[in-house]
């Protein structure tokens, strides 16, 4: 991914679960004072979300890194400062790890449509691509449902079932095929307001996706990079680890480090794959200037 002409793509993919975090992590009133505030856990965001604001206006610095597809051994990496903006309401919510439609929700399922994060794209044709079409920038849209396993006041295990599009930003929107993420993550509050997330996923394509990253046409093959046909199926096994500490009461530091393993992908044979493991990882900072008064929805 060219993260010199796509902000966005990073912003909206590698760099959600860690501000997921950040915004998970209660922030206390902007007229409160300046104290330190008190080492107790905070209650988790679905237990006791109407005691946080429906609003919130910042910026966010972040530093990241990721590989540019899953399975690449090109590394991509980008600076941002951008504006940071939560809003709890009853269906269209931004934030946690979506922005979008909340359909409906109970006290144990939640059915929303929004976008997220795509699973790679924008990269430069050097190296293994060379002379290949380029990778537009990803974005991904659909409906996603979450399913609340246990809770307690202080922490959740919650069950994802992501069904996204991914469409192509660079290209007018262009449809490039279907992703689908299975995801078990565990979510904690301790004490010193931190707030940790540990994630683990399966990421799958369908088979118009998978050629968008995987396939070589013939016209493309070389000696080196064979004309390959790529199936739907397994493109990575993901592990995640998230995690944001109030360090001031209008000031938020998070982190977020993803690993991936392609052991059992479909399309581990492809010339295009050139490695079974990869990381990504994300720094930030996330300053709160303004929120309102009037608490969210839960």
């Amino acid at each position: 991914m060219n993260l010199r002409s796509s902000p966005l793509a990073l912003a909206a993919g590698l760099t959600l679960s860690a501000l997921c975090a950040a915004a998970t992590a209660q922030a206390p009133d902007a007229t409160s004072s300046s104290e330190a505030p008190a080492a107790t856990p905070e209650p988790m965001p679905h237990a006791n979300a109407s005691s946080r604001p429906l609003w919130e206006l910042g910026l966010v610095s972040v530093a990241a890194s990721q590989t540019a597809w899953p399975g690449a051994q090109q590394r991509v990496g980008r600076f941002l400062v951008l504006p940071y903006v939560v809003y709890r309401g009853e269906h269209l919510r931004a934030d946690r790890d979506s922005a979008g439609w909340r359909a409906y929700k109970t006290s144990g399922f939640e059915l929303d449509l929004g976008v997220g994060g795509s699973l790679g794209g924008a990269a430069t044709n050097e190296g293994v691509r060379q002379g290949m079409p380029q990778l537009g920038t990803l974005l991904e849209l659909g409906p996603r449902a979450s399913w609340t396993l246990t809770q307690h006041r202080d922490e959740q295990v919650v069950l994802e079932l992501p069904l996204r599009a991914a469409l192509d930003l660079s290209h007018r929107g262009r449809h490039r095929g279907w992703t689908l993420e299975p995801k078990l993550r565990w979510e904690r509050a301790l004490a010193g307001n931190t707030f940790v997330a540990v994630s683990t996923s399966a990421v799958l394509a369908d088979q118009r996706l998978a050629s968008y990253f995987y396939g070589v046409e013939p016209p493309y093959a070389t000696t080196q990079r064979p004309a390959y046909q790529a199936r739907a199926g397994l493109v990575a096994w993901r592990l995640s680890a998230s995690g944001a500490w109030r360090i001031h009461p209008q000031w938020r530091v998070f982190g977020a480090l993803r690993g991936e393993v392609l052991s059992g992908a479909v399309n581990l044979d492809s010339p295009l794959v050139q490695r079974k493991t990869g990381y990504a990882a994300a720094l930030g900072l996330v300053y709160t200037w303004k929120q309102s008064e009037q608490r969210g929805a839960d």
